[in-house]
């Protein structure tokens, strides 16, 4: 996840949020895959983009598709607090009613109707899926 010059070369952060903790405290100079926000423009400088990021709404198999963010301005949605994603639905789209989940939250959020959908990145929703595949 990162680089860090007191740990043999990689950084000893254990999760996402922990690393961007890290880089502001500078105990780690290089994160891959982070999203260019305003706020972490103070602690950190960022390259050009080597690759873009594919969004995805995950919800209950019962519910109806729903072909973006406009269908559900009336639904709960749930993010990964702290998140880039959280920060720019927030900037972009201030009609939008976010719950911040743990992705442990994430289940019981969906079941009970806490939340209608939950909003991640690609390749989250494809390791979440797998983990329950068998659960939906």
């Amino acid at each position: 996840m990162g680089r860090c010059p007191h740990a043999g070369g990689r950084c000893p952060a254990q999760g996402w949020q922990r690393a961007l903790d890290f880089a502001r405290t500078r105990r780690c100079d290089l994160i891959a895959g982070a999203v260019r926000l305003p706020e972490r423009e103070r602690y950190l400088d960022f390259s050009s983009p080597y690759f873009n990021v594919t969004l995805v709404l995950l919800a209950k198999p019962d519910k109806p598709f729903v072909n973006g963010l406009e269908a559900l301005r009336e639904q709960t949605i749930g993010v990964l607090p702290n998140s880039a994603i959280q920060t720019m639905l927030q900037r972009d789209r201030p009609d939008l009613k976010l719950l911040p989940l743990d992705s442990r939250e994430l289940d019981e959020a969906l079941e009970s109707g806490a939340a209608y959908a939950f909003v991640t990145t690609l390749e989250n929703a494809e390791q979440w899926l797998g983990e329950r595949m068998f659960n939906y």
